[in-house]
């Protein structure tokens, strides 16, 4: 269970942190506000609430050679116009994407497309500013269990990644978060050494309309495809391991597909509703409750590494791995001494 779950179930705590129809945290380094009912805010009332309320200021890097104070001809300070925070030490050539940019660009994806603004905030206190929209209705996958469909858009001001523009998942029971496939839509990228261009963003967006279909009937295939519990063993052993001999694996790998299995044998969230009990849909379910969930130390790693990082890569391996087996294009291979 995520911070924000611990927030809305807790009484006492929600009271203080249930802002003008967001549920709002800050933890970390890490913001969020995600809203919590059918009403439509102003886009000033977004930013308020995600905490987006400032601008990137930037300024010469200047150092000291010899007593003298010397301005470099090249580089640039990024921070925060509120409190000053350094965001990143750049190329003149940088341009950075302003929170209003962001956050303008989603309003405009709602006005020309009917998409709704569910989260937003920033990561590492402003480095990483993101945004997320439910751009199309809910699928679902087995009986009673349904997604979102919907669209990541993050940047950056410290030069870590591109603006990227990603499609991907959300399980209502959950929040389990699962990318879009690259095979099936490649993320947008657009490189700092550019201007932002959200009209050809939106241009580029209306290519995967197909893939979206693709990918919703695959995961339908996963819930209605079986898997014994030596099988989904193997299946997460393949993906986690590190040796060629389960007996040389380290104990936090061996205990990390143990944390994943028991998570698929019933101590995952709706690991025992149909679609999900042994099914390779609750396989993949188990896998993505444990990069969204579990993995990294914090809430602000954490958030990194699910939607950029090494939670979002084991994620998309998973489902290819996975829907490969559910496409008998591989056969499972049976890990011996488990």
């Amino acid at each position: 269970m995520n911070m924000l779950d611990l927030v809305i179930e807790n009484t006492e705590k929600a009271a203080q942190m249930l802002v003008n129809n967001f549920a709002t945290i800050s933890h970390h380094g890490l913001t969020s506000a995600r809203l919590l009912s059918p009403t439509k805010p102003t886009l000033a009332e977004w930013t308020r609430a995600a905490g987006l309320d400032w601008h990137i200021e930037q300024s010469p890097v200047m150092y000291k050679h010899q007593g003298n104070v010397v301005e470099s001809d090249n580089n640039k300070v990024l921070m925060r116009s509120d409190t000053g925070f350094e965001l990143g030490i750049l190329s003149n050539k940088y341009k950075p994407v302003n929170p209003s940019e962001v956050m303008h660009f989603f309003s405009d994806l709602i006005e020309d497309h009917g998409f709704k603004m569910i989260q937003a905030g920033y990561a590492d206190g402003g480095k990483k500013i993101y945004a997320y929209a439910q751009c199309g209705g809910e699928w679902e996958v087995a009986a009673g269990d349904k997604t979102l469909n919907n669209l990541l858009l993050m940047t950056s001001s410290d030069g870590s990644s591109a603006t990227l523009v990603q499609p991907f998942v959300e399980s209502l029971y959950c929040l389990n978060q699962l990318p879009m496939v690259s095979k099936m839509f490649s993320p947008i990228k657009v490189r700092h050494s550019s201007k932002f261009d959200a009209e050809k963003v939106k241009i580029d967006l209306g290519i995967y309309d197909n893939a979206v279909h693709e990918f919703a009937e695959s995961l339908k295939a996963l819930a209605k495809k079986n898997v014994g519990g030596k099988e989904a063993l193997s299946i997460i052993y393949k993906l986690l391991a590190k040796k060629d001999n389960i007996e040389d694996e380290s104990r936090h790998t061996v205990n990390l597909i143990s944390n994943i299995y028991s998570k698929f044998k019933g101590q995952g969230i709706a690991s025992q509703r149909e679609g999900r009990k042994d099914t390779l849909w609750g396989l993949l379910n188990a896998v993505t409750e444990y990069t969204d969930h579990d993995m990294a130390s914090n809430d602000n790693n954490r958030w990194k590494s699910k939607v950029n990082g090494a939670g979002s890569t084991l994620k998309q391996q998973a489902y290819e791995y996975i829907n490969d087996i559910c496409n008998e294009t591989v056969e499972i291979e049976l890990i011996k001494g488990l």
